[in-house]
């Protein structure tokens, strides 16, 4: 598993760009055992949690027997005063599908599965201590093997409050709208990222939190 990234600011104007290769996905990257394939790393947390908790992703859980995860993400800022927009795309693809090595494969998917993501973003500086941000993300799934394709949209906004410079409180809420047909070969159901599932094609989340930075 290797990566690479690189980013560029001048006055107003922020760039970046960056690439992930996973071999054996599903145990290297979501199990995060980087030198292993074929040994069980159920027990390993990564971003999404444990290698059990990704396979049953909806979302891409059915892609557990990729071979290789590639993914491309580029993005742009400018800021205006207190004001910043961004926009990022990412490219993200599950290759060489059926390796059972690499993962289970009870749809029988073979090739590759592409998601194709853009996200505009907003954030305005309020007062110097208050921050509020809005995002818009659009994911396109291509499927697998000939399936239908699913689509996506999510919707949040939030706002940060600062107490100190360690120290800020926030509070985010987020919609997400899910149509077509997902990795699991069903009606695709929302599933924004850090919660459960939902069984329904819509889902709402909202976290109200303190933050200490040491």
């Amino acid at each position: 598993m290797w990566s690479v990234g690189s980013s560029y600011a001048a006055g107003p104007i922020s760039l970046g760009v960056a690439y992930l290769n996973a071999r054996d996905p599903n145990f290297s990257y979501y199990g995060t055992n980087p030198n292993s394939g074929t040994t069980d790393a159920s027990n390993n947390m990564g971003v999404f949690g444990s290698v059990a908790s990704a396979e049953s992703n909806p979302v891409f859980g059915g892609y557990a027997s990729a071979s290789t995860l590639q993914i491309i993400t580029a993005g742009a800022a400018y800021r205006l005063g207190n004001a910043q927009v961004g926009l990022v795309y990412s490219n993200t693809q599950f290759r060489g599908l059926g390796d059972t090595a690499a993962g289970p494969n009870p749809f029988g998917y073979s090739g590759s599965s592409t998601f194709n993501d853009v996200e505009a973003n907003l954030q305005y500086h309020l007062t110097p201590k208050l921050l509020a941000g809005a995002a818009y993300n659009y994911t396109h799934s291509s499927g697998a093997a000939g399936m239908p394709s699913a689509i996506y949209h999510q919707m949040g906004t939030g706002v940060d409050y600062s107490l100190s410079t360690k120290t800020d409180l926030y509070a985010i809420v987020e919609y997400q709208h899910a149509s077509g047909v997902d990795s699991f070969d069903q009606p695709a159901v929302a599933a924004i990222a850090g919660q459960t599932p939902s069984a329904k094609n819509h889902q709402f989340a909202v976290r109200l939190a303190m933050r200490q930075r040491f």
